[in-house]
């Protein structure tokens, strides 16, 4: 990142040789824009930047909202990221969702958004996991409340060595901790969270929707009467790892799975979005906005679900993660927002 730094501050010696800045921040609608010309520009990163080191010279009024990294303080990343947008605006995406999204040629209309900007989870949308074990036979973990907190513009979910050698983690979800009611769900349409992965050997990052009948008895169906989907798991930090799937006739003897494995070492550095369009006859997934799997009707009958699914945002350990080493803890699990959409009427 100090090679980054050093590029930005010569692109910026180049561009103050060729006219200057401006010595303030005016107000504008157009989020990142901060010289009011009305567009987001290198000239805008550029402010940032001197910002991050001169604060009384470059002031900005609202500096919280350029926080993109979401670690409580306005630097030279965030400066980066704002320039990385002017080039590639989907990676790198600064301004509110959109209401409609276009998403494999089909038009979708947003349902459901957490932006995170509050002090405390939103109970009107979450509720935290309940207490439980989140391990296997070889990695002891349970979740806790504790585990569980939004700061910064984000929803942090930390996961930590525990002294009596147990790992503690934790969860949310829209289903209401005690199983009794369905905050919210929604079957198909398009998903999406962008998010930082823990990058702790043995802890699992996921993104995933789970139907309540998914454990009923009712087997041989496919996943037509219910299913869980797995937008995002992350499984393997020193190869990069991450997991779409989806399984089916419940847990035991009958249970039925489809996944896909994919490696980039990318994916643990920085914020990245991960999505799963979920329609008649299949799912496609998506990473940074580029499809990374498509499985559907054609490939596995039945597959693709009929039942409404509730949204679950964990940190979980499990030997096919890893062994973890209670020195690389603490880590977290950093949600910067998470969008749903409906396929248009």
């Amino acid at each position: 990142m100090k090679r980054s730094v050093l590029c930005l501050l010569c692109v910026l010696t180049l561009l103050c040789s060729l006219g200057g800045l401006a010595t303030t921040a005016e107000a504008a609608s157009v989020p990142g824009d901060l010289d009011g010309s009305g567009t987001v520009t290198d000239y805008d990163a550029i402010y940032l930047l001197m910002y991050s080191f001169f604060p009384e010279e470059y002031p900005i009024a609202d500096a919280s909202a350029f926080d993109y990294d979401r670690n409580g303080s306005v630097d030279a990343d965030d400066a980066i990221y704002l320039l990385m947008y002017t080039f590639f605006p989907a990676s790198y995406p600064i301004a509110p969702p959109a209401d409609t999204r276009v998403i494999d040629g089909k038009t979708y209309t947003i349902t459901f958004v957490d932006e995170f900007d509050g002090t405390k989870l939103d109970t009107k949308k979450w509720a935290i996991c309940p207490a439980g074990q989140r391990g296997d036979a070889k990695v002891k973990a349970r979740w806790a409340d504790s585990m569980v907190a939004v700061k910064n513009g984000a929803l942090v979910i930390t996961a930590e060595a525990g002294s009596d050698g147990t790992y503690v983690c934790g969860g949310v979800r829209t289903l209401s901790k005690n199983y009794s009611r369905v905050i919210w769900s929604q079957c198909k349409g398009y998903f999406e969270c962008r998010c930082r992965l823990p990058d702790a050997t043995g802890c699992i990052g996921a993104f995933w929707l789970m139907t309540r009948s998914m454990n009923n008895n009712d087997v041989g169906q496919g996943a037509t009467n219910g299913a869980e989907i797995d937008i995002l798991e992350s499984f393997s930090v020193a190869r990069g790892g991450i997991n779409h799937a989806v399984h089916w006739d419940g847990y035991g003897s009958s249970h039925q799975c489809k996944d896909k494995r994919i490696y980039d070492r990318s994916y643990y550095t920085g914020f990245h979005t991960y999505g799963m369009a979920w329609t008649d006859d299949e799912y496609i997934f998506f990473v940074d906005g580029k499809e990374t799997w498509r499985i559907g009707n054609k490939n596995v009958a039945d597959i693709v679900c009929l039942d409404p699914a509730y949204m679950k945002l964990t940190v979980e350990f499990g030997e096919w993660a890893g062994i973890p080493t209670a020195s690389a803890f603490p880590t977290q699990f950093v949600i910067d927002y998470v969008r749903v959409y409906q396929l248009a009427d």
